[in-house]
C-alpha cells in the first residue's frame, strides 16, 4: 500500500484528520437534525429512520473528509480513511456504550461511512482553487 516514505507524518497530518472527524460530527448533527425535522413534518415512517439516518452520517463524512483532506493538500484517500475510521469507532462506541450490540447493520455502516469519507477525501483533495466561468 504505502512505504514508509510514502506515509505522511507528523502531528499536523493527524490533526488535520481528527479536525476533518470533528468538523465532521458536528455537519452530521446539523444535517441528523435537518432530517428529523423533514421525519416530523412530512410523517415518514419508522421504517425508513435507519436509512434517513445512514444519509445523515454519510453526509457528514463527506464532509469531515473534504475539509480534512482540503486542509492536508495531499493523500486524500489516505485522509478520508483516516477521518472515516475515527468517525466510526466513535459512533461505534456511542452505540455499545447505549446497549446496542455489533449486528450485521454494524459493518454495513462501516462501509457506508468509509465510502463516504474515502469519496470526501478524494474530492477535497482534488478541489480547485480558483473556478473559471467558461
Amino acid at each position: 500500500m504505502f512505504s514508509k516514505k510514502e506515509l505522511p507524518t507528523g502531528y499536523g497530518f493527524l490533526l488535520n484528520c481528527v479536525l476533518g472527524a470533528a468538523i465532521g460530527a458536528l455537519c452530521t448533527v446539523a444535517v441528523l437534525f435537518l432530517l428529523s425535522v423533514l421525519v416530523v413534518v412530512a410523517d415518514i415512517s419508522d421504517t425508513y429512520s435507519s436509512p434517513i439516518a445512514s444519509v445523515g452520517v454519510s453526509v457528514g463524512c463527506f464532509v469531515g473528509a473534504y475539509i480534512g483532506a482540503a486542509k492536508n493538500g495531499e493523500k486524500g484517500l489516505f485522509t478520508g480513511g483516516i477521518v472515516g475510521l475515527i468517525t466510526y469507532i466513535i459512533l461505534t462506541l456511542i452505540g455499545l456504550i447505549m446497549g446496542n450490540s455489533f449486528t450485521l447493520i454494524t459493518l454495513l455502516h462501516f462501509i457506508i461511512i468509509m465510502l463516504a469519507s474515502l469519496c470526501g477525501g478524494g474530492v477535497g483533495v482534488n478541489k480547485r482553487e480558483t473556478h473559471k466561468i467558461v
